[in-house]
């Protein structure tokens, strides 16, 4: 499950590659180095099923290894298991304290995991062993981006691209956090610049439909309005919960979805989605951050019935029954509204009941 989520369009989270060569002075079976051999090539040749089944075979028979380790890391990583990319990349770690790669993969392990906190002290750390590499900063924006701090978010994408220009995430991030920031002259540059760099830039062309730009269009900021909001019954959410909790809603017009989020609500606070709902029935889901219960660290989902597909980060689409690219699927749950509730200010709070979660809707007080 990926956590917390933020900004106005889809940004990419990508998790670096590791490339090495088996030189060692350890005494090693000739299977052994046969796997290891194997467990960087599948790597680099982005095969990370193989490369897991392969490193693991490695560190079965040596758990020292210094190779095998962070390139385990990074398969599990590339693969979607972020708990096992977390375990893997600490026992790199703990062979080599001096592994960015394992930092940075653990990082970005932990954003997908919600632990944001974790995830800024490992991409801190990463930045403090390889001042000079971008990726670090690209992932220090992405978590700012989550939080809803888009100066610093900003700041830290600038930093990337003075390092690398050609980083189209960089710069198409930096378009999301300026839009976020009103600042949509800035946001339709970098745009612009990103889909000169990467055609393809999911980012850059979410960002461009969202201030209704044509890619390859020369058309100015100042005369692209950012589409308001449909009519509809206006929503608040508010957090019953112990933990924030990062919130997405959505409802169905003929068979399409129009879906957001993720808004992130602190304990016993509320906020004001930028979400006219429409229609008589209301999709939600929710995710908490990271809590301990009973020596145990845990995390919350809200949803369950119907899936639909998101980003990770801030999203707004008028599809999202429909799979796209940088998308992955989240449960839903739905609530009827009565009549009464229809049409008028709604307040949606998510609680924490011990060994079950529920929401509670409402007329807005």
């Amino acid at each position: 499950m990926i956590g917390a989520r933020l900004c106005i369009a889809v940004a990419l989270l990508g998790f670096a590659s590791w490339v090495g060569t088996p030189g060692t002075a350890r005494a090693q079976s000739n299977s052994t180095v046969a796997a290891e051999q194997s467990c960087i090539e599948a790597a680099q040749q982005g095969n990370n099923a193989a490369a897991v089944s392969a490193c693991t075979q490695v560190l079965a028979a040596d758990p020292k290894n210094t190779i095998a380790a962070p390139v385990l890391c990074g398969a599990y990583a590339e693969l979607g298991n972020y708990n096992a990319a977390v375990t893997s990349c600490t026992q790199a770690l703990t062979l080599n304290p001096q592994a960015e790669i394992a930092y940075l993969d653990r990082c970005n392990a932990y954003i997908n995991l919600g632990n944001l906190s974790s995830a800024l002290a490992d991409c801190q750390q990463a930045i403090a062993l390889n001042p000079k590499d971008a990726n670090p900063y690209v992932n220090l924006g992405n978590i700012y981006l989550k939080q809803n701090n888009y100066a610093g978010s900003v700041a830290e994408y600038n930093q990337a691209i003075a390092i690398d220009p050609t980083s189209a995430t960089a710069i198409a991030n930096r378009g999301l956090a300026n839009g976020a920031l009103g600042n949509k002259a800035a946001a339709l540059a970098d745009f612009q610049a990103a889909l000169k760099i990467d055609p393809s830039s999911q980012p850059a062309l979410a960002g461009m439909k969202l201030l209704g730009v044509a890619p390859g269009s020369g058309a100015a900021a100042a005369a692209v309005p950012v589409p308001a909001p449909a009519s509809g019954s206006e929503i608040s959410v508010c957090n019953g919960f112990p933990v924030r909790i990062y919130v997405a809603l959505a409802y169905p017009i003929q068979g399409n979805f129009t879906a957001a989020g993720w808004w992130s609500v602190d304990p016993n606070q509320c906020t004001a989605p930028d979400f006219a709902f429409q229609g008589a029935t209301l999709y939600y889901a929710a995710d908490s951050d990271n809590f301990s219960q009973g020596g145990k660290t845990g995390q919350d989902h809200w949803g369950g019935t119907t899936n639909l597909f998101v980003s990770s980060l801030k999203f707004n689409y008028a599809d999202a029954q429909t799979d796209r690219s940088g998308a992955h699927g989240e449960m839903f749950s739905s609530v009827q509204l009565s009549p009464q509730l229809q049409n008028t200010p709604v307040t949606i709070t998510f609680h924490f009941v011990p060994g079950n979660t529920n929401v509670d809707i409402e007329a807005k007080k």
